[in-house]
This record gives C-alpha cells, sequence and structure tokens, in this order.
C-alpha cells in the first residue's frame, strides 16, 4: 500500500508533468501559430508600407506635375491680363481721341448701318446717338449726287480701301452742307 500510494503519487505527477508538457506543446504551436500570423502580418505590413510610400511618392510627382501646369497656366492668365489692360488702355485713349476730335467721325458696319458716331458728328449735323444708330448711312444723302458719283466713290472704295473728296450731306434739319469726307475701309482680322 504505501508503494502503491507512492505509485499513485509518481503517476499523477507524470500524468500532470504529461498534462503539462501537452499543454505547452499546444502552447507552443500556437505561440509558433501566432509568430507566425505575426511574421506575415508584419511582411503585409512591410509590402503595405512599400505601397503606401510608392503611392505617396506618386501623388507627389503628381501634385508638383499640376502646381507646375498650373503655375504655367497663371502666368499666362497674368499675360493675358496685362495684354487686356494695355488693350483697353488703348481702347480708352481712342475713345478720348473719337469723342474730343474737332472733325465729326461716323463709323459704320460693312452693310453700311452706323455704328457710332462723335460729339462734333452732333454739333455738325444734328443728329444725336437714338437718331441715328443702326441706321443706313444714306440717312445723310442730300440729293444733289447722281449715281454715277456715288459708284465712283464705291469703286475707289472698294479698289482702295479709301475716299477722300467734297460730298454734300444733309443735316437733321434737312438742310444740306458740304463736308470734305475721309471714307477709310478698316478690316477685322478675317478680312472683312
Amino acid at each position: 500500500p504505501e508503494y502503491r500510494d507512492k505509485y499513485m503519487d509518481t503517476v499523477q505527477s507524470i500524468a500532470q508533468i504529461c498534462s503539462l508538457t501537452i499543454a505547452n506543446v499546444k502552447s507552443y504551436q500556437k505561440i509558433n501559430e501566432t509568430a507566425e500570423k505575426l511574421g506575415q502580418s508584419l511582411a503585409i505590413n512591410e509590402q503595405t508600407k512599400r505601397d503606401l510610400q510608392e503611392a505617396k511618392a506618386n501623388l507627389e510627382l503628381r501634385v508638383l506635375e499640376r502646381t507646375q501646369e498650373l503655375q504655367s497656366a497663371n502666368a499666362q492668365l497674368l499675360d493675358e491680363v496685362e495684354e487686356r489692360k494695355r488693350e483697353e488702355q488703348q481702347l480708352r485713349q481712342a475713345a478720348v481721341v473719337f469723342e474730343s476730335t474737332a472733325e465729326a467721325v461716323m463709323v459704320a458696319d460693312a452693310n453700311m448701318h452706323i455704328l457710332a458716331i462723335n460729339k462734333a458728328f452732333t454739333d455738325i449735323t444734328g443728329f444725336e446717338e437714338e437718331d441715328i444708330i443702326g441706321k443706313h448711312v444714306s440717312l445723310l444723302k442730300s440729293g444733289r449726287h447722281d449715281a454715277i458719283f456715288y459708284h465712283e466713290m464705291w469703286e475707289a472704295i472698294e479698289r482702295t480701301g479709301q475716299w477722300q473728296g467734297e460730298i454734300w450731306d444733309r443735316k437733321k434739319s434737312g438742310e444740306h452742307f458740304p463736308a470734305w469726307m475721309n471714307i477709310s475701309v478698316v478690316r477685322d482680322s478675317s478680312g472683312y
């Protein structure tokens, strides 16, 4: 019995050791599995880190390229704005000259409809802008010239782009008056 108790104690101790060993083996297996998963996770994290670094570099490159494109576009826009400012200044100057000259000036389109007149035109003829803008230039005809006169005048204008001479025109009041006229054709960029 004494050996039996010792034997049983020994068997129990061995069983506990085996149980602990099996538990340790299982724990070891779990540790290995966890380490393997952790290693895979670290490898994935490293790959993800490399992918993110590559994506960041690509994004930075695209941002740099786009920034350069925008800077170039801004420089072009600034040039265009400056050019437009110069053109507007020239237009303002031309408008001042147009309005302040003592000679009557009339602008007509290719169909001979009046587009603009200056103050001197109004002072000389009596026609205000609202009386004449959009009307045909024949509104000013006095009736003193025959068809041959106008034919020769328009033929010269077509041929040379200008005509100069004395012509009798009509004021708003109906009064006829002689005028020394300079007609110049001004064409747009398309030649019209």
